[in-house]
């Protein structure tokens, strides 16, 4: 379909999961892609793939939590392309605890990832589509942002202040063209959810079955399926949409549920 010919997209987090899929997904219609993130090696690996498939894509490697590497990386971008049309705020991290021993460290450092890092992304690339008078912005929040998850204070804490982010984005920059949006996951068959089971004693088998047990679709998504979810809000067919906040979670949000209700 080729529904962002010609667009020049940044996705932060690109390398792995949910980031990955958004690239690949991203190519496919026909974005100039920039994938960011800290590991060199699977970024390298993404972008030889995609260009051998044909497609236009670009590997940065940024920690987006420093502003140095922030601004360096959007001034990239500009020289290469031009532009900056699309912006996904995809790179995530978690780190699980109780409260009451949870270290000062790894409470900066997710909110630095989670948070600081969407906002300086944004600082930065909002003068250029200032510039051209449209944009679009994705910031990939999670469920855990919409309802309190145990031993996750910091994750679902910085979550919840991306939603928010989001909210203010519209209405700040909406009148320059500016669309801001956000999606929040469910549980997505990732690394992320893996290293919730690790957490917990449990292999990952045994964390996506109980996962499942208050998901209304009784499964986990698919990295693609979120993707596909941030394509539409990134394209034009989402013009009139801005300000919103999307849960693709299989219903995990809308409300409490066991598989023991069953499906009759």
């Amino acid at each position: 379909m080729n529904i962002l010919k010609g667009k020049v997209a940044i996705v932060t987090g690109g390398s792995s999961g949910i980031g990955r899929a958004i690239c690949e997904i991203f190519c496919e219609e026909g974005a100039k892609t920039v994938i960011i993130g800290r590991r060199e090696e699977l970024g390298k690996e993404l972008e030889k793939i995609l260009l051998k498939k044909g497609y236009e894509a670009l590997y940065i490697k940024a920690d987006i939590s420093k502003e140095d590497e922030v601004k360096s990386m959007v001034n990239m971008v500009v020289g290469k392309y031009g532009k900056i049309d699309i912006l996904v705020n995809s790179a995530g991290l978690v780190k699980m605890g109780n409260t009451h021993e949870f270290p000062l460290k790894d409470w900066n450092e997710v909110l630095a990832v989670n948070l600081t890092g969407p906002f300086l992304c944004c600082r930065e690339v909002l003068p250029y589509m200032i510039r051209e008078g449209r944009g679009s912005i994705i910031n990939i929040s999670s469920a855990a942002g919409l309802r309190g998850v145990p031993k996750v204070a910091v994750y679902s804490s910085s979550k919840a202040a991306l939603i928010m982010f989001t909210s203010v984005l519209a209405l700040e920059y909406g009148p320059y063209g500016i669309r801001s949006n956000c999606i929040c996951p469910g549980p997505i068959d990732t690394t992320m959810l893996k290293e919730v089971g690790r957490f917990h004693g449990i292999d990952e088998l045994e964390a996506k079955e109980n996962a499942k047990k208050n998901i209304p679709l009784q499964r986990i998504g698919e990295p693609r399926e979120i993707a596909k979810a941030v394509l539409f809000l990134a394209s034009d067919e989402s013009s009139y949409v801005n300000g919103s906040i999307i849960p693709v979670d299989g219903g995990l949000t809308a409300g409490r549920f066991t598989v023991a209700i069953g499906k009759r």
